[in-house]
């Protein structure tokens, strides 16, 4: 009968130890659902307001680009921004 009880005793200890491990994931899994909500909301807003942290391309402004392509067909593209 001793066997049975060392095995009751090991069983136990097995169980409590997969319960606090348990826990901990629930844990876990609790700080990253958050962690993703707030990602989301930080897209979310990105996306809704681009310049929320400043000029989206401050460099940009007053300049003249132009785009030529090798190839005749496509031409030539100039985009002018207004000076400031």
């Amino acid at each position: 009968m001793f066997w049975l009880q060392v095995e009751v005793d090991q069983l136990a200890a097995d169980r409590e130890s997969l319960e606090q491990t348990v826990t901990t994931l629930e844990e876990s899994m609790a700080a990253l659902t958050t962690r993703l909500d707030e990602a989301r909301d930080r897209e979310r807003l990105l996306l809704d307001y681009p310049d929320i942290n400043g000029p989206v391309n401050p460099d940009l402004v007053g300049r003249c680009f132009a785009i030529k392509h090798h190839n005749p067909r496509f031409g030539l593209m100039v985009e002018c921004l207004p000076h400031e």
